[in-house]
């Protein structure tokens, strides 16, 4: 028996296109304050290139985006740019990139009809998320679904992000039930399908191609609803 359905949240509920948006109107805003003659997909490409391998590492430790970001940006542009960054005000770029995805991020069409039609039965609501706090709770405030929740168990609380079981399983223990009780609806096939399998649970993967470890497959987050009605 079903007793808590999961979801992840970035390119699971809110669209990953539009997140990427965010970032290249950032990328922009950041290109014209420094009079950088490079276009904003140029420099998200540069910027990804050398915050991902430090985002490596949270799996097995929490390193909140803030700070990788803090520490990475100055030296991507000082060093590639020449920019100086001695006066860089932190406050304007976190502002810019909270504005930015305020403007530009969305929803997936299905996903609030999706998400409500999970809250009307007798199951659990939960998020299980690996992004920063702040952004987080911010996007979902956005969106309006912060209040359909019953759980969100994110990485920086929890002190690991996917796929460490640990993050899964601190979900589970809010929900009151074991991962044999659960499903997960998430993108990724590293760090949400074999996360969540890890610890016995039922997945729904959003995605193209081959995942051993989705137990189902969908390309449209308003498929759930069909998938789930006969365990519920």
């Amino acid at each position: 028996m079903i007793k808590a359905v999961f979801f992840d949240f970035g390119a699971t509920l809110m669209d990953g296109e539009s997140d990427r948006t965010a970032h290249r109107e950032l990328m922009r805003e950041v290109a014209e304050s420094l009079g950088l003659s490079i276009s904003a997909d140029e420099l998200l490409v540069l910027f990804e290139g050398v915050i991902f391998p430090r985002a490596s590492i949270r799996p097995r430790r929490w390193v909140t985006t803030r700070q990788l970001v803090e520490e990475t940006l100055p030296a991507l542009l000082g060093e590639r740019f020449g920019a100086d960054l001695e006066t860089w005000d932190w406050d304007w770029f976190w502002k810019t990139y909270f504005d930015t995805h305020r403007e530009h991020a969305s929803l997936f069409p299905a996903a609030r009809r999706t998400l409500d039609w999970v809250k009307a039965r007798d199951v659990h609501l939960g998020l299980i998320s690996d992004i920063d706090d702040d952004y987080l709770y911010f996007q979902m405030d956005t969106f309006g679904i912060t209040g359909l929740f019953d759980s969100i168990t994110t990485s920086e609380a929890v002190g690991v992000g996917k796929p460490n079981p640990k993050i899964f399983l601190a979900a589970l223990e809010q929900a009151g039930c074991s991962g044999g009780e659960a499903v997960y609806v998430g993108d990724s096939r590293e760090k949400d399908m074999m996360g969540a399998k890890a610890v016995g649970m039922m997945t729904i993967w959003l995605g193209s191609g081959e995942c051993p470890e989705a137990d189902h497959q969908i390309d449209d987050i308003g498929s759930v609803p069909s998938i789930l009605e006969p365990e519920l």
